[in-house]
């Protein structure tokens, strides 16, 4: 899976589970913090499709549950972008 098919599920899942339109979904979009797109539970819907996500599409595990990971500052759940490399870096293997 490359990284714009990546983009797209992830828009796909935000559209689903946190009502946006897809049209105003980009890579700047924030996900954690107090300007989020999204509720919480949304996100963590997210969080458990791209779980799935990963496992059977990316062969890999991806770990969300760690307070790093939650972390405004340092998370990849910052923004669609980063949550984007995260799950493409998954599955280049790294």
């Amino acid at each position: 899976m490359d990284r714009a098919e990546i983009l797209a599920k992830i828009i796909d899942y935000l559209s689903e589970f946190g009502e946006l339109d897809p049209a105003t979904v980009g890579e700047e979009t924030k996900l954690i913090g107090a300007d989020a797109a999204i509720k919480s539970r949304a996100l963590v819907e997210l969080l458990l499709a791209l779980e799935d996500l990963a496992e059977t599409e990316l062969g890999s595990s991806f770990d969300w549950t760690s307070d790093q990971a939650l972390s405004e500052a340092n998370s990849a759940f910052r923004s669609v972008g980063s949550l984007t490399d995260r799950l493409y870096q998954l599955a280049l293997g790294s």
